[in-house]
């Protein structure tokens, strides 16, 4: 089960379609919300942010079963799944509307 949580916005789960929501948050702000999930775990093991078509990518697990991804001023944090795995990051990317 793939669950994503909109930092601030939206919670949401993929396996629906997914649903409308507002970019009310600066992209500073995103970036900062980043930061924050990563300091709060103790973390920072970074992902390949051009494979996700994003700005920033880190693995929040250490087996690359959680992610926090950044594009612009939308946060997704994504748990669940082994994200190292291809399928996987294509999947979501298209749930994600991130293609």
């Amino acid at each position: 089960m793939i669950i994503a949580i909109v930092i601030g916005i939206l919670y949401r789960h993929y396996i629906k379609p997914p649903l409308k929501f507002s970019k009310a948050i600066s992209e500073k702000r995103a970036q900062k919300v980043v930061r924050w999930y990563i300091n709060e775990l103790g973390r920072e093991i970074k992902a390949d942010a051009d494979l996700w078509n994003v700005d920033e990518a880190y693995y929040i697990r250490t087996d690359r079963t959680g992610i926090v991804i950044r594009k612009g001023k939308e946060v997704f944090v994504l748990t669940g799944k082994d994200f190292n795995y291809n399928k996987t990051v294509e999947i979501s990317k298209e749930k994600l509307g991130l293609n």
